[in-house]
């Protein structure tokens, strides 16, 4: 007989890492160290004023110091990593008080989430640090509205796909306890 499972209760999975879940951990990890390397190298190129700050159709508003470059690897730094944190977690805080069956299902949906939101948030901070420093040399003129667009998709996907996958885990026939009773 099994144990009743505790609202609120931290459960602790052992889930193996999918292979494409394993690429995207690695793919994110490689983005920011490159983020950060290239900075790094190309900093001292840079010109003094680059631009902070873009409208809604991509066009530089705002300049300020070169400094302000390194702000962006430092939060892909601490937002990758946070991120990242999270989807090797083997820790699954159980609230909903999911029935065993479907505690396993969501705990690799919330992973592949937060492994892919990963991913995103490593490209989004790149693009932007390519962007600004190109527009400080005068590469480009400015972000354009597609990139946004492309983005806005890619954040969405995911957090859809999870919403579609989750809902569908609710609506799981529920099964017969050795009670008689039902069980979600």
């Amino acid at each position: 007989m099994r144990k009743p499972i505790k609202k609120y209760e931290v459960l602790s999975l052992k889930v193996p890492f999918s292979w494409i879940e394993k690429i995207t951990t690695g793919i994110s990890v490689l983005l920011v160290i490159g983020l950060v390397a290239a900075t790094i190298l190309l900093y001292p190129r840079i010109p003094h004023q680059i631009p902070t700050h873009f409208d809604a159709l991509g066009q530089p508003d705002k300049t300020g110091s070169k400094t302000l470059l390194l702000i962006v690897p430092a939060m892909a730094v601490v937002i990758c990593s946070y991120m990242l944190s999270l989807g090797l977690s083997s820790k699954f805080y159980n609230s909903a008080r999911n029935a065993p069956e479907t505690i396993r299902q969501q705990f690799i949906l919330v992973r592949k989430l937060v492994l892919s939101m990963n991913l995103v948030i490593a490209l989004l901070m790149i693009y932007i640090q390519s962007s600004a420093i190109s527009i400080a040399a005068g590469l480009i003129q400015d972000l354009g509205v597609l990139p946004l667009v492309i983005f806005v998709i890619m954040i969405f996907t995911p957090l859809l796909v999870f919403l579609k996958k989750s809902r569908a885990l609710r609506h799981l026939p529920a099964r017969r306890t050795s009670k008689g009773k039902h069980q979600k």
